[in-house]
């Protein structure tokens, strides 16, 4: 009965619902153990499989989920799961194939909905998961990246949680994500992973960028590792 409430939206692609239908059965016929095993493969076989969908899935998928993220509500359940689906389901890799225009408005309106919602360390660690998947994936440089890169940069800088004068590190108060999306799109279950990784490789991958954006990659790239060095320390 849990993993029916976490079916994807109406209109979703035949693959969505054979997935679901998937988990519904191992949590019905499997142990906690096994239901944990299985539903860890399906999330591997899922980013395994997406660099075959047919062209314009990535179109189609943005398309399914955008209302419930750009339009619903920061703290909602439905947009949570819509990020989660998101994050697991769409090809970076047909970024470079994009209809000219294209994948420069999905990173505007990614990055736009990111800053809906503050210290949240789900939303944060799988917006900074797709992102640094877009990057990685953008071997053509058909997206702009320089005029993101200040944004991409406090994202970064803030998941290290590094103080700033006399502030302490951490943030006092932090937002929890809906159990039902933590049910199914745990970090690390669903193959995302923790903040300051994905910032690591965000800011390496910056550096790959045609040559106008790599003076502020190389910036960001510095400033990151400096930071993740005082992490440590």
């Amino acid at each position: 009965h849990a993993c029916i409430c976490h079916l994807p939206p109406r209109g979703a692609p035949p693959i969505t619902h054979i997935f679901c239908n998937r988990l519904v059965f191992c949590r019905l016929l499997a142990g906690t153990f096994l239901e944990h095993v299985q539903q860890s493969t399906l999330f591997a076989l899922v980013a395994r499989a997406r660099r075959f969908f047919t062209p314009g899935a990535a179109a189609e998928i943005w398309a399914l989920l955008r209302p419930d993220l750009v339009y619903g509500d920061p703290m909602g359940t439905p947009t949570h799961l819509a990020l989660g689906w998101l994050v697991l389901f769409f090809p970076t890799k047909q970024i470079p194939a994009s209809q000219p225009g294209q994948a420069q408005a999905w990173a505007g309106e990614w990055l736009a909905v990111w800053d809906r919602l503050v210290n949240c360390t789900y939303w944060d660690s799988h917006w900074m998961y797709l992102l640094a998947r877009a990057v990685k994936d953008d071997w053509k440089g058909v997206v702009d990246w320089a005029p993101y890169v200040p944004q991409l940069y406090s994202h970064m800088l803030a998941c290290f949680k590094v103080p700033v004068g006399t502030a302490t590190a951490g943030c006092p108060s932090t937002i929890s994500a809906p159990h039902r999306a933590t049910q199914l799109f745990a970090t690390k279950l669903d193959q995302v992973d923790d903040q300051p990784k994905s910032a690591a490789k965000l800011a390496v991958h910056l550096l790959k960028q045609p040559q106008q954006q790599q003076q502020q990659g190389l910036k960001a790239a510095a400033e990151v590792t400096a930071a993740a060095g005082l992490e440590g320390a």
